[in-house]
């Protein structure tokens, strides 16, 4: 019984706890024109995609460093970055979520 019980109360805490994690997708990733593969890859990596004749694509790109500040200024702290995805994870409040969502460089969550 006592294992019962501590096992509900353990439950309920961690439910009362519980965040979520919001992937947050982006529309672009900002004006690449500025941005140099020299910026973001090794020379190694541009030396080996040279000899594999390896174009640098859309994806290869980071994701806008602008954007990432826009989200931190609103107190939003990424946990994970994607690139490929043109993503950023964070845990958002429920604020946090309706100001993010209607941010012109979002395109959902």
């Amino acid at each position: 019984m006592k294992a019962i019980i501590f096992l509900l109360f353990f439950c309920a805490q961690y439910g009362a706890f519980a965040q979520a994690n919001y992937h947050i997708f982006l529309k672009d990733k900002g004006d690449t024109a500025l941005v140099k593969p020299e910026d973001f890859l090794s020379a190694r990596s541009i030396k080996r995609r040279q000899g594999q004749h390896i174009q640098v694509t859309y994806s290869d790109y980071p994701v806008c460093g602008e954007y990432l500040r826009k989200l931190k200024t609103m107190g939003i702290k990424p946990t994970t970055v994607s690139k490929w995805f043109n993503m950023v994870t964070a845990v958002l409040t429920p604020e946090q979520y309706a100001a993010a969502i209607r941010l012109p460089f979002v395109e959902k969550t």
